[in-house]
């Protein structure tokens, strides 16, 4: 009888500890995924994925009051240049997907709301980021704006809809990171 009722406590034990185990990577990739929002970059057909963390609310409000400053004084470009510098604060790396990615490709990350799993494009200092994007594609941007425009323009055309699809959003990700992005056309 005290076989059993010592079988019966391990098994129990070891049922117990991969519960446990179980919920704290449940855990883990809930706190990830309200942490940050993975979105494709335009123009990149999947292959580069943006990742972007809150700013802040005083960077949000600092981005509002120059987008209306500059909308006073009669800017035609403030509405983008807003989108860009909202994008610019944002991004805290760069990443790739490919369909073969999975748990077992080396510093993977799972985007959970798209169901899949993405690497991050390292440099010397870390995870590049769009900052840094520059020198792993070889070119020398100007600073953001020009980034920013090459990153998301198809051969040259017109990078401003899908600029502003992008800042949007992550603007409504803003508001609830727990829910994932929406398509900028949804409410």
């Amino acid at each position: 009888m005290e076989e059993t009722e010592a079988r019966d406590a391990l098994a129990m034990g070891a049922e117990e500890a991969l519960g446990d185990s179980i919920l704290s990577e449940a855990q883990k990739e809930r706190e990830q995924a309200a942490d940050q929002l993975f979105l494709d970059i335009p123009s990149w057909d999947g292959a580069l994925v943006g990742c972007y963390r809150d700013v802040g609310r005083k960077s949000l409000q600092k981005l509002a009051r120059k987008a209306i400053s500059a909308s006073r004084k009669g800017d035609d470009n403030s509405v983008l240049q807003t989108d860009i510098d909202l994008i610019w604060q944002a991004n805290v790396g760069v990443y790739v997907h490919k369909a073969d990615l999975d748990e077992s490709t080396p510093g993977a990350v799972r985007d959970r709301h798209n169901d899949r799993w993405l690497v991050p494009l390292t440099n010397d200092f870390g995870t590049v980021t769009f900052k840094m994007i520059g020198d792993k594609l070889g070119r020398d941007f100007k600073g953001s704006t020009d980034t920013i425009l090459y990153l998301f323009a198809k051969d040259g055309g017109d990078a401003g809809i899908p600029i502003g699809a992008h800042s949007t959003t992550i603007a409504r990700w803003l508001k609830d990171p727990s829910k994932g992005a929406s398509e900028p056309g949804e409410v």
